[in-house]
């Protein structure tokens, strides 16, 4: 009987310049050749799927080290990025297309939260969205905007998942957090 070989896993290309500091997770973009990846230095770095390099590094939103993210599915025009982690808080940011397709694009950027981060109002991300529109021209080292951080955990945040599928009010973000009832180690 002939022998079927197993499938195996090779390495393709190391991600440069890696994270100095652990990583936590790699996400890959739903629908572009890119992948982020979480790291104990409190950054997300995005990289390029198609040469293995540094896009950008999103900075500024999280205290403690970024411990998971999440791309929004199925978003024409932009990308969306929610970053979950230990200071119990979700940063969602946005990117708008064109993103890492040649020329001044594949520059490495660091974006800074900006002021006010700490809001949780759903106005703060329209206000994101007109003030990314407006200052689109007059902003280009900053390729991630941040939008909103939602805060109020009462522990870490582990994962993170957008609902696959819009629904009427939108898409959902799921966040699980740890929750310790007494050592009873719950999730919830």
């Amino acid at each position: 009987m002939p022998t079927i070989p197993s499938p195996a896993i090779t390495l393709l290309s190391p991600l440069t310049p890696p994270s100095l500091e652990r990583t936590w997770l790699t996400a890959p973009h739903p629908r572009l050749p890119f992948v982020a990846t979480c790291s104990a230095d409190k950054t997300v770095r995005i990289y390029s799927l198609q040469n293995f390099t540094l896009l950008s590094t999103i900075s500024g939103g999280h205290k403690r080290s970024v411990r998971s993210c999440a791309w929004k599915p199925l978003v024409k025009g932009e990308s969306v990025l929610a970053t979950g982690s230990f200071d119990a808080t979700v940063g969602v940011w946005r990117r708008w297309d064109g993103y890492g397709r040649g020329g001044d694009d594949d520059r490495m950027a660091v974006v800074e939260a900006g002021a006010g981060a700490g809001s949780n109002d759903s106005n703060a991300y329209a206000d994101a969205d007109a003030d990314a529109h407006s200052n689109n021209e007059e902003e280009d080292d900053e390729e991630w905007r941040f939008a909103v951080l939602l805060d109020g955990h009462d522990s870490e945040v582990k994962s993170l998942s957008w609902s696959p599928r819009r629904r009427p009010a939108g898409y959902l973000l799921a966040r699980q957090v740890y929750l310790d009832l007494g050592g009873s180690g719950r999730w919830r």
